[in-house]
């Protein structure tokens, strides 16, 4: 899920697209999202700053689900970890 998003930079990925590319339904996607949202909020020393998040999102009216895409910090810090 986060090479695709990683991939598609500088767009942004509908929900709907994320689930297809990783084989998930969209209820198996809204599942990986809350607890990935979970579990980044709950890491000992992850604080957002300035508003800052781990991905930025926003809605689609038009698709009726969010659309993603990973911040420079995200994308930088997926380099450096070599998930990329």
């Amino acid at each position: 899920m986060l090479r695709a998003i990683y991939n598609a930079h500088p767009n942004m990925l509908l929900a709907t697209e994320l689930a297809h590319q990783i084989g998930y339904s969209t209820a198996q996607f809204a599942g990986l999202m809350g607890a990935f949202g979970r579990r980044i909020s709950y890491t000992e020393g992850y604080e957002a700053e300035n508003g800052s998040s781990f991905f930025e999102q926003e809605w689609s009216s038009a698709s009726g689900c969010n659309r993603y895409r990973l911040p420079e910090t995200v994308r930088e810090a997926i380099r450096l970890e070599g998930l990329v």
